[in-house]
């Protein structure tokens, strides 16, 4: 029997009954019961809670927390994929040639032979679609990935980028549509980019409204995914619908390394070069066919003076103690910052929460963070100076799953290994 996994990344546990009255097939096919999903330590980028989802584990077991990765030293970074993951892929622990997957639009996860694949754009490969024999196809010739447009540059232009956004998904489930028809697949895992991005841009709440500009445009693409939908129900395809996470209103943007700055704990070595991964980034927006100015896309990769700095964050949210000291000397150091957090970061937010990395330092398998920090409401970012205002949201940590009927899920996930207990055999 075969599976598919809907994500809807972005959309929280209250936006179920407005997103299934625009998907009738699937609200039917669906055990109303929802399950919330809670990312552990409040981590909120895409990477990181997918990572949970398919390992079943902690970032301090699977080595993912954010969508980089400290690569040998904290001033340099690579993006994170699925061989980097320190557990097994328990999602995708079935799959084989003989047994393939549909894989659409997913962090991490690279393409393999037992894979048909289409990219998220966040990867560090030149490739959209896997295998390349596919692209002589016209539909699927035409699939690009998501464009990673700056948030705050594109509310600017709300109902272009909203207008835009939807017409790039049609595209899209153009492409998927003839793949889940035509090639081998025995799980999927498709997940749209319009629910994150609409969110980002026209705020919470926008699957209900009805006078927007794009409303029409908005109805027309999710009945098309319903359609899609209901053929493959027809067929006894098993479909789940999952968030890993939604959004809350957004305060303001923060930079750890500017507060550790400012608190003397970290030196920027030169604070206007451009890094490694800003050319990078520059890069990937050429080959998505996306223009994004240098200025914008300024990190704090390679700008730290690593040999003045105690405390950096490389990836945001996550805090490194930098030290060379022995066990003793680092323990008392993390105590410090995360103290300082504590007592500085109340006067912003009376939302914080500090999280201990709980695997000691000498039993650590690859560089992971010290501390986690969540200001839930928060745009933490890694980006300086953007040159933007705060986007109007921001991720939270909390998701949802729903099981189509028949399947029964906990009342509460204690941990994202439960899903595996309702996806056993996905």
């Amino acid at each position: 029997m075969r599976s598919l996994l809907l994500s809807v990344d972005g959309l929280s546990e209250n936006d179920i009954p407005d997103l299934l009255e625009l998907l009738p097939a699937l609200a039917h096919s669906l055990n109303h019961q929802a399950a919330v999903l809670e990312s552990h330590a409040g981590l909120t980028s895409a990477p990181a809670i997918w990572s949970e989802i398919l390992t079943g584990e902690p970032w301090f077991s699977s080595g993912c927390y954010g969508y980089s990765r400290v690569d040998g030293n904290l001033n340099k970074l690579s993006v994170m994929r699925e061989k980097d993951l320190l557990a097994h892929n328990l999602l995708f622990r079935n799959e084989t040639e003989e047994s393939p997957s549909l894989v659409v639009n997913m962090p991490l996860l690279m393409p393999r032979p037992e894979r048909t694949w289409l990219s998220d754009g966040s990867l560090p490969t030149r490739t959209k679609v896997s295998p390349s024999q596919l692209l002589s196809d016209e539909e699927i010739s035409k699939y690009e990935p998501r464009p990673y447009l700056d948030i705050g540059r594109a509310s600017g232009h709300r109902v272009y980028s909203s207008v835009s956004a939807i017409h790039n998904e049609e595209i899209r489930t153009a492409a998927v549509t003839k793949l889940l028809k035509e090639s081998k697949w025995s799980r999927c895992i498709w997940r749209l980019s319009i629910s994150d991005q609409l969110t980002h841009l026209l705020g919470l709440g926008w699957l209900r409204s009805t006078d927007l500009t794009c409303s029409a445009n908005i109805r027309a693409i999710f009945s098309k995914i319903d359609s899609v939908i209901s053929d493959l129900l027809k067929t006894g395809c098993r479909v789940f619908l999952v968030s890993a996470h939604g959004q809350m209103p957004c305060s303001f943007r923060f930079h750890l390394n500017d507060f550790f700055a400012r608190a003397n704990i970290l030196q920027y070595d030169n604070p206007d070069k451009n890094s490694r991964q800003t050319s990078l980034r520059v890069s990937a927006s050429e080959l998505i066919g996306s223009r994004i100015e240098a200025f914008n896309l300024r990190s704090s990769e390679a700008t730290i003076n690593l040999l003045a700095s105690r405390a950096v964050s490389p990836v945001a949210g996550c805090v490194f103690v930098n030290t060379k000291d022995g066990d003793e000397q680092r323990e008392s150091l993390c105590n410090k910052v995360a103290a300082l957090m504590e007592q500085q970061l109340h006067q912003l937010t009376r939302f914080v929460k500090i999280v201990r990395n709980p695997v000691p330092f000498e039993a650590r398998e690859v560089v992971l963070p010290d501390l986690i920090v969540s200001l839930p409401g928060t745009e933490l970012s890694d980006v300086r100076d953007s040159g933007t205002d705060a986007p109007r949201t921001t991720h939270s940590a909390t998701g949802f799953i729903c099981a189509p009927k028949g399947f029964s899920l906990p009342s509460e996930f204690t941990s994202f290994r439960d899903i595996h207990e309702v996806l056993h055999d996905f």
